[in-house]
């Protein structure tokens, strides 16, 4: 698959918060959670004025997209966001991704970025070298979630 990358402009965000909505329905969370979860799954105009966020197209159609927070203070990035449609999850655009926004963080000069993942997500952010170094605990409509905090240094 023939991949190309671009930053995201603000007329972007419904077609990302599509990807985010899609992606977390995925994994089968019940649709309780998913409303919940809502506000947070939207990509706002907002959002992406105020931070880097990067759309991979595959036939001029968003397929993906990442997000990092850079602050001039800190030495790692955070990445906020990085989905697919899910009818590519193990074609290889994860990974493109991923190497993709590890380059953004090495030409912004970070050591690293570190990002709380889904539970599902956890080995695939492992089989990129990331790993765990916390546990960020959570409520989902008062049942306990545990979310990994991982760390990738380069």
């Amino acid at each position: 698959m023939t991949l190309s990358f671009k930053q995201a402009k603000i007329t972007d965000a419904q077609t990302l918060t599509n990807i985010t909505l899609t992606a977390k329905a995925h994994w089968q969370y019940p649709t309780s959670w998913l409303d919940f979860w809502k506000d947070d799954l939207t990509i706002s105009a907002e959002f992406i004025k105020q931070n880097h966020v990067v759309i991979a197209s595959a036939k001029g159609q968003a397929v993906g997209f990442y997000s990092l927070l850079f602050s001039s203070t800190k030495p790692f990035a955070t990445l906020e966001n990085l989905w697919i449609t899910p009818d590519l999850i193990g074609c290889g655009l994860g990974r493109s991704l991923f190497e993709q926004a590890v380059s953004d963080c090495k030409q912004q000069h970070k050591s690293g970025f570190i990002l709380d993942a889904d539970p599902n997500a956890k080995g695939f952010y492992q089989h990129m070298g990331a790993v765990q170094y916390a546990e960020l605990n959570s409520l989902v409509l008062d049942i306990k979630r545990v979310l990994p905090r991982m760390r990738l240094t380069f």
